[in-house]
């Protein structure tokens, strides 16, 4: 089983897209399995832990997952420096790794010749075109392929004698958007150019929409180039000026000599692919294709034979993207009929076309074409002049089949990804509508099976753990769903097919939250559709995960109010049965309140008619005094008759037993209204006592009054307080009931 760690499988460009399938188609012709990882680009921070949450698909790469890694160090790492990735592919310790673009390990690694490339379209600029002040666009500066195109131009500069001009540099992102900015930049800031060179074909792109803008004619007033050479640099109008990387055959290089190593054979450890010039209009020249088909132009070579040109194609050229026996028929039938005679060449071209499209290989009949090129130009050379006439009739019929070829393999593969792309919007549209969990797993079911996709797995994350959610391709039925995995293991055995398989391990994502992983079998010829529908299910998944939270949490709410309405109907009873005994409380209340009212009337009234009889009383005290003093008077009158009495003798003793009798009554008199006095006395100091306490008891008595009024209107509060109880739980309780 043989790993590819890449970016994507199909972005904006052809580049990933290319890469998946060199690796893909090698690996498949090889008879070996593959796991393709498309983890994004990755990002780390200063321990080398993964900011990037799809970058958590490369840890499964495992000694116990796979035997081999190939890294596209190319496609990852636009965000990392060479040392940030040299400790990245240091973790995968023994696994024997193969890189696709340079890396900073001593491992074996398939690399493009950047500076060469760089240097070749710079010169053409200067050579060609004259171009002396030329803007140049970097990638971003941590990534290697951008460091070494950069150190080109620089170098170029210094070859032809121009000088380096910092202003005339824009630190761009490999990005469309940076290719604007940049010429928009150059422009405000009134910075003179002729010439434009772009890191990448994309920001080149950017690049000639920025001088569309301002009306600056491309390819006269200024010229811009880009490097790759993706599938949109020849539709770009004018078409783009680039040079040609060969990521297919990077990629299936980088998976051949990973096969090499795994079974044991000697492998060199650079591998250094050839750059190609492709000129198009967008520096000031004509295509180069048509610059080729002019019989003026050098010839290569110098051949002599026929086993001469075989060989040169065969051996020397190394960029020929055609198997070797089909170059070999193609010059065995054109020496047959150009010296022959034989009427045989366009019938075996023809056949060839018909025999690559039949095996899917359709791609290659634009290499065919380009070989036919190189092909015309060796022949020519060889041929007199009496055959000369009949090759490049030959030539010429054979460019027109295989322009037709490609026109209408490019039609039917445009119908074809139409008619995808039409089944992937209506396969979206279903999964995007399914909220409950398992109709979305059956409607993935339905899409895998409208798009050819041979199965899938889907594990979704729990905590430190990973539980089985989907299965759709052999074994997977023995597996129970929910069956719970270590979160560090890729594919548990039960599911690993024991045949050769070509699986897409997709890390599910949903903005920074790992939520699991989908595991897509390969069948579908788009890549573009596995993409497709890796993003819609991370968001339908988390979706219907969120849904499945909100049915749980009804159903708890559901539960809670079943337990409440139980709650509230022996509240609802207790509380009327409170609201009786208040509204009794508040009638014995309301009546004690009016007997102390009237109790407190009447102690109030006595009050006033004990003050009465301690103000007669008074009066009485007031009469025994005058008593006592007349009573003091007439016993001094009785003195004083006693003694005129005695001077008077024998004719005083009637006076002296007048006065003596005068004497008991006054005495009598003094104690009686002694008694009485004392008698007053006391009746009024009871009167008094019985006053104060009346006073006090009043006191009390309007003190509980008041003490009443406020334990009345509280019992009153509490009875409202009550009644609204009632009727808000009444309330709750009929909306318990609705369904």
């Amino acid at each position: 089983v043989i790993g590819f760690f890449t970016h994507l499988i199909s972005g904006i460009t052809s580049f990933e897209e290319e890469l998946w399938r060199g690796v893909y188609e090698k690996a498949k012709e090889k008879e070996y399995s593959l796991i393709c990882f498309p983890g994004d680009n990755l990002r780390l921070d200063k321990e080398g832990n993964f900011l990037n949450p799809r970058n958590l698909i490369y840890r499964y790469a495992t000694e116990e997952t796979i035997e081999g890694l190939i890294v596209g160090s190319n496609s990852i790492t636009s965000f990392v420096s060479p040392e940030e990735l040299k400790n990245f592919c240091r973790r995968y310790g023994k696994i024997p790794l193969v890189s696709i673009g340079g890396n900073p390990l001593d491992i074996p690694q398939v690399i493009f010749d950047n500076k060469k490339g760089m240097k070749a379209i710079i010169s053409h600029l200067i050579e060609t075109h004259n171009r002396k002040k030329i803007a140049f666009i970097t990638g971003p500066m941590g990534n290697q392929d951008a460091i070494e195109r950069f150190e080109a131009y620089q170098e170029v500069l210094k070859l032809y004698g121009i000088p380096f001009d910092e202003k005339l540099v824009y630190q761009g992102t490999f990005l469309v958007d940076s290719g604007f900015q940049a010429v928009e930049f150059f422009i405000k800031n009134k910075i003179d150019f002729d010439a434009v060179v772009a890191s990448n074909d994309q920001m080149a792109f950017g690049s000639m929409n920025a001088l569309k803008k301002y009306s600056i004619e491309i390819g006269d007033e200024v010229s811009v180039v880009g490097f790759d050479d993706v599938t949109d640099a020849q539709f770009t109008n004018p078409p783009l000026s680039t040079v040609k990387q060969p990521f297919y055959i990077q990629a299936a290089k980088a998976c051949e000599v990973l096969i090499d190593i795994l079974e044991g054979r000697k492998v060199d450890t650079h591998y250094i692919l050839t750059p190609e010039l492709v000129i198009r209009e967008s520096c000031g020249c004509f295509s180069s294709k048509i610059q080729e088909i002019d019989t003026n132009i050098k010839l290569e070579g110098n051949f002599s034979s026929r086993q001469e040109i075989e060989s040169y194609f065969l051996e020397k050229l190394k960029n020929i993207l055609l198997e070797k026996e089909i170059v070999r028929e193609i010059i065995d039938k054109l020496f047959d009929e150009v010296l022959g005679g034989k009427e045989i060449f366009i019938k075996t071209i023809t056949s060839i076309i018909r025999n690559l499209i039949d095996r899917g290989k359709e791609g290659s009949i634009s290499n065919l074409r380009d070989f036919l090129f190189l092909l015309r130009k060796a022949f020519l050379s060889f041929l007199n002049n009496e055959k000369l006439a009949i090759a490049e009739n030959l030539f010429q019929k054979t460019f027109y089949i295989i322009s037709e070829a490609l026109l209408k393999v490019a039609v039917n593969r445009d119908s074809k990804k139409e008619e995808a792309s039409s089944l992937l919007r209506n396969v979206l549209s279903s999964l995007s509508a399914s909220f409950d969990i398992k109709i979305l797993l059956s409607n993935f079911e339905n899409a895998l099976k409208s798009l050819n996709i041979p199965g899938a797995y889907i594990f979704l994350k729990e905590r430190d753990k990973l539980k089985f959610l989907y299965g759709s391709f052999e074994n997977s039925h023995i597996i129970p769903e929910e069956t719970i995995f270590d979160e560090n293991i890729l594919l548990p055995d039960e599911l690993v097919p024991k045949k050769e398989f070509y699986l897409i391990a997709f890390p599910l994502v949903y903005q920074d939250e790992h939520i699991g992983n989908l595991f897509l079998h390969t069948g579908n010829e788009f890549p573009f559709i596995y993409e497709s529908i890796y993003g819609q299910m991370c968001s339908s998944i988390k979706g219907a995960l969120l849904f499945e939270k909100i049915q749980e949490v009804e159903r708890e709410l559901e539960d809670k109010n079943r337990r409440l309405e139980e709650l509230v109907i022996p509240m609802l009873e207790n509380i009327e049965s409170i609201s009786k005994i208040l509204q009794q409380r508040e009638k014995t209340l309301t009546e004690l309140s009016e007997i102390t009212k009237q109790s407190a009337e009447d102690l109030s009234n006595m009050s006033s008619i004990i003050e009465d009889i301690s103000s007669h009383a008074n009066k009485m005290m007031e009469v025994i005094k005058i008593i006592e003093d007349i009573s003091e008077t007439i016993n001094l009158v009785a003195l004083n008759a006693s003694i005129e009495s005695t001077h008077a003798g024998e004719y005083g003793k009637g006076f002296s037993i007048i006065a003596r009798e005068i004497k008991k009554l006054s005495d009598s008199t003094r104690r009686n209204s002694e008694e009485i006095a004392q008698t007053l006395k006391t009746l009024s100091q009871s009167i008094k006592s019985s006053h104060e306490a009346s006073e006090k008891t009043l006191k009390t008595f309007k003190e509980e009054e008041a003490i009443i009024y406020q334990l009345l209107e509280s019992l009153r509060t509490i009875w409202e307080g009550v009644k609204n109880l009632s009727e808000s739980s009444n309330k709750i309780l009929k909306m318990l009931s609705k369904k």
